[in-house]
């Protein structure tokens, strides 16, 4: 068996090292192999009690290396990779929106891959948090702390929002005719929601089954089968530390999914800018970058969603204003100067 020299913990004992390996699994008599230790390069494990193994090994050789340090961060390649593939998917939709259009999907599955993998994520490090802490006065303190910070948080995020769209208006004077119908069905739905009640929307928490929070993509309902599993396994004790294990596994098998996911975000950002792009054409992107940076003022439609703002007759060229132009229909005169 090969181990390394960091894996033995070193002590003198009648002039010469005994080290005591660091690995459980490591039993008595156990035979130590290694071509960089003296006298043969093999020691036996001096008799001991089980899962504790002392070699006495003769130090006379060569020591071996010790191990290399953590792996460099490479995150800023995927921050320098999104970037550029945001700029390219803005040059796409621009040079070939017929090709950047059907793009779009590309986006869409990047999409749902995040919402495939948040379920996991919150499951396994909810019930990891709530079982590791023995005393369930620590977990409600803890929670309150976190739910007194999300509360401000959500505030503090909602509050901003409508500070800056009821000050920049962004989106105004852009093309929404496309998206109108979709507006007034999400308006309805929200209609509903609010008319449900408290009552409807605490009983929609508690899932059909325990695996129907898993596949319905309701976070709420996922947070609470998290709960109810970090307490039932808090309350178990030592006997609970087998499942917190294996929970444990389970979180590193999620986060390498997840850091594998994220390291495709540059196409799946590309595809969703391509997509953009190439449906809202050349006049509205550069149009909705003016009129977001500023250089713009927004066009006051006066409720009319129907006005076409990828037209260039629609700007009155002589006032230079971004106003419509009222079309005029002179199929009646040019009739009457056809009977003439």
């Amino acid at each position: 068996m090969f181990l390394p020299r960091y894996l033995l913990t070193e002590s003198r004992l009648a002039g010469s090292s005994v080290y005591k390996s660091r690995l459980p699994w490591v039993y008595d008599s156990t035979v130590i192999h290694h071509p960089l230790f003296g006298g043969g390069g093999t020691a036996r494990c001096a008799p001991r009690r089980r899962r504790l193994s002392v070699a006495t090994l003769n130090t006379s050789g060569p020591h071996i290396a010790e191990p290399k340090g953590p792996r460099k961060d490479r995150t800023h390649w995927l921050y320098i990779g999104v970037i550029i593939a945001v700029v390219g998917g803005i040059a796409l939709g621009l040079i070939a929106p017929e090709v950047a259009a059907p793009i779009s999907v590309v986006g869409k599955m990047f999409v749902k891959l995040i919402r495939m993998i948040i379920a996991p994520v919150i499951f396994c490090t909810i019930v990891l948090g709530i079982g590791s802490v023995r005393a369930a006065a620590s977990v409600g303190k803890t929670g309150g702390i976190a739910l007194s910070y999300f509360i401000f948080m959500s505030t503090l995020a909602l509050a901003t929002g409508l500070l800056v769209g009821n000050i920049i208006e962004p989106g105004s004077g852009l093309n929404i005719a496309a998206t109108a119908d979709k507006g007034a069905e999400y308006a309805a739905k929200a209609d509903e929601a609010s008319q449900a009640g408290l009552t409807d929307f605490i009983s929609d928490i508690i899932p059909d089954t325990v695996f129907s929070a898993f596949t319905s993509g309701s976070v709420l309902q996922v947070l609470f089968i998290a709960l109810l599993t970090g307490f039932a396994v808090q309350s178990m004790g030592t006997r609970g530390e087998p499942i917190l294990a294996g929970i444990a596994h389970l979180q590193r098998l999620t986060f390498k999914v997840l850091t594998m996911i994220l390291w495709i975000a540059p196409i799946g950002a590309f595809g969703a800018i391509a997509g953009v792009v190439g449906k809202t054409g050349t006049f509205d992107a550069t149009r909705a970058r003016k009129v977001l940076s500023g250089e713009l003022p927004y066009v006051d439609t006066g409720g009319d969603h129907n006005v076409d703002l990828k037209k260039p007759e629609v700007v009155n060229p002589a006032t230079e204003s971004l106003q419509p132009t009222p079309q005029v229909d002179l199929s009646a005169y040019e009739g009457d100067a056809a009977a003439k």
